[in-house]
């Protein structure tokens, strides 16, 4: 501690904001605290908290909120044939957007210049993130690439797409029957694909029901 007077104190710190020697900044770990950095720096996200945080220091849930929405509608935009959303498309779709194609739809859109901010790929993948926690979206691996895209969930559906097709299409007992294979009961039949992560060669499931 210096131990000068606090008037002394805060007028050698008002000289050196002038000077843009040092400049303020808020804490979301101590936010009643007056903190000070050098001017050329800039705080850590563990400090601001990043992009989630508002100038008070506060979590911006409607920000937050508006974000996944709009990242909610944009994937489910593009995880459906346009010509009839109650079709799917084939398991070997590679349409389905990544993060950078959010990304860029957000731009585009201006809902983050409109915010006033700009996130990284790394905030949009934890915005998306909590869209796969809440069931709302899923993760499928793009077989092509290698890389991760999303897919989202229709929550009126408990069984696989095709399951259901197949028993409005075959009627009765016999549309039944492809539920008792593991594939009607399969929760990402509509990502398997050969060669994919989730794939009929690899499938434990289906192993154990031929053997039985």
């Amino acid at each position: 501690k210096t131990e000068l007077h606090q008037a002394v104190l805060n007028k050698c710190i008002k000289t050196l904001e002038q000077k843009q020697l040092i400049k303020p900044f808020k804490s979301i770990k101590f936010p009643t605290r007056k903190m000070y950095m050098l001017f050329e720096l800039d705080p850590t996200v563990e400090a601001t908290g990043g992009p989630w945080y508002n100038g008070q220091s506060e979590l911006d849930i409607e920000f937050i909120e508006n974000l996944q929405r709009q990242c909610y509608r944009y994937i489910h935009s593009m995880s459906f044939p346009v010509v009839n959303d109650q079709a799917v498309f084939p398991a070997s779709h590679v349409g389905y957007p990544g993060i950078h194609e959010i990304r860029r739809f957000l731009s585009q859109a201006r809902v983050l210049s409109g915010a006033g901010k700009d996130l990284s790929a790394e905030d949009i993948l934890q915005l998306v993130d909590t869209l796969v926690l809440d069931g709302k979206v899923r993760k499928v691996e793009d077989a092509t690439c290698g890389v991760t895209t999303f897919k989202a969930v229709r929550r009126d559906q408990p069984k696989s797409q095709f399951a259901r097709a197949t028993e409005v299409n075959l009627g009765g007992e016999l549309g039944k029957m492809w539920t008792d294979i593991p594939c009607g009961r399969c929760p990402v039949e509509d990502m398997c694909c050969p060669g994919a992560k989730v794939n009929p060669q690899n499938c434990e499931y289906l192993k154990q029901w031929l053997w039985d």
